[in-house]
């Protein structure tokens, strides 16, 4: 069961282009790396 307060918080990461620690970029919907939240997020974008 996914949790929608971290969808919106991921939604919100990507639409501001906030920079991903991990890589230096742009957060995109690739860096979800749990399918579920990737699927709710791309319905969403």
């Amino acid at each position: 069961m996914i949790k929608q307060i971290i969808v919106d918080m991921l939604v919100r990461k990507i639409k501001n282009q906030e920079i991903n620690p991990n890589t230096g970029e742009a957060f995109k919907v690739e860096d979800i790396k749990v399918a579920e939240y990737q699927n709710a997020v791309q319905e969403i974008i």
